[in-house]
């Protein structure tokens, strides 16, 4: 009996399939909501089940034919509604595409290189999606590939953020979902650092901070903190504890950093650790020589 059900099942998702292929999405979109409707006032478990699981598997072969050209209010629809039919199980993979789909269509064409908008617009959508998703989890959700045309030169890129493009940016910074994302384009940005200029991009960062307003510690400043502490913790790795230049406002975040290790947000400081160690080491060995010539200079 199982077999028969499972044939028919095959049988009528095929049939199916061969003409929804043909559907425009908006006709598409209406019938899965009639469909979805019509789900809601079936009494019987076990049609309810059976219904349920072709309406997934229709919307499923779909969203799989091809989906990459479709604009952002049908994508988002469908997506919606995948999450409705999928048990609100945002990890399906026909919701996976939809949402890599959004992704990709906010970071623009290939010819499209201006950063901030495409940061702005990545933010907003990432903000609808933990509207829409918020209780799961982001990094089961997000792949770092999706996030290559949106991934930032340290510091070139960064600095070029203005305090207006970072205020927008830092409106939702509270969110998980911003802040994976974030944690994440900061990353990708610190993979690809090239170390030949450390003091530079200190100094850069270290006045950008200014030039956008973050130059005060805040622990509101979610975004800023996993930025300076990130860079920081990189760069240094690079550098030897007497060389660091005068960087004041981001030794001020990492101090506060330091000082509370029970941040809303983790953070990689094992190499701040090592530098500061090393430089209180450094500064030990100066007052040991020190201390040995003023003996020598007594004899």
């Amino acid at each position: 009996m199982l077999m028969i059900e499972l044939t028919l099942y095959i049988l009528l998702i095929f049939e199916v399939n061969k003409n929804i292929q043909d559907l425009y999405t908006n006709e598409f979109i209406n019938l899965i909501k009639l469909a979805i409707q019509r789900l809601q006032s079936i009494d019987d478990e076990k049609h309810r089940t059976t219904f349920l699981i072709l309406l997934e598997m229709i919307f499923s072969s779909y969203i799989k034919k091809g989906i990459r050209n479709y604009p952002d209010h049908k994508l988002k629809d469908l997506l919606t509604i995948g999450i409705q039919i999928s048990l609100n199980s945002v990890e399906q993979p026909y919701c996976l595409m939809l949402i890599e789909s959004l992704v990709k269509f906010h970071s623009g064409t290939s010819t499209d290189t201006l950063y901030s908008p495409k940061i702005e617009r990545l933010f907003t959508l990432i903000h609808e999606l933990d509207n829409l998703c918020t209780r799961y989890d982001p990094s089961k959700i997000f792949k770092d590939e999706w996030f290559n045309s949106y991934v930032l030169i340290v510091p070139t890129g960064y600095v070029k953020l203005t305090r207006i493009t970072y205020q927008n940016l830092c409106i939702n910074q509270k969110s998980p979902w911003i802040i994976y994302v974030w944690k994440r384009l900061v990353h990708l940005s610190l993979a690809k650092y090239s170390p030949e200029n450390n003091v530079s991009t200190l100094n850069s960062i270290n006045r950008w901070l200014i030039d956008v307003g973050h130059h005060k510690y805040d622990p509101d400043n979610i975004l800023t903190i996993i930025f300076v502490t990130n860079v920081f913790n990189t760069v240094t790795n690079y550098m030897k504890p007497l060389s660091l230049p005068n960087i004041e406002h981001i030794i001020t975040y990492i101090l506060h950093v330091i000082k509370n290790p029970q941040l809303s947000v983790q953070l990689d400081t094992n190499n701040i650790y090592r530098f500061i160690q090393e430089g209180q080491q450094a500064i030990r060995d100066i007052l040991y020589l020190k201390g040995n010539i003023l003996k020598l200079k007594m004899y």
